[in-house]
């Protein structure tokens, strides 16, 4: 079970990454929405696997942070 420290340190370390990936996405001319999505998709159970989107609890929980 993740506790509930663990989970604001996974979500403030992926806001600020997000918010760095920005600037070369600025540089890129790219949406930075589309970093973002490569974010997701490298975290998540295609990529590295740290955060397995069968717990969907866990998953719909991130995606509120996120939302916020």
């Amino acid at each position: 079970m993740v506790h509930d420290a663990e989970l604001i340190l996974v979500a403030g370390a992926l806001l600020g990454v997000g918010v760095a990936a920005s600037l070369p996405a600025a540089r890129l001319r790219l949406p930075a929405l589309v970093l973002f999505l490569g974010l997701g998709m490298l975290i998540g159970s295609d990529g590295l696997g740290w955060i397995a989107f069968d717990n969907y609890r866990l998953a719909r929980l991130i995606g509120t942070i996120a939302l916020v």
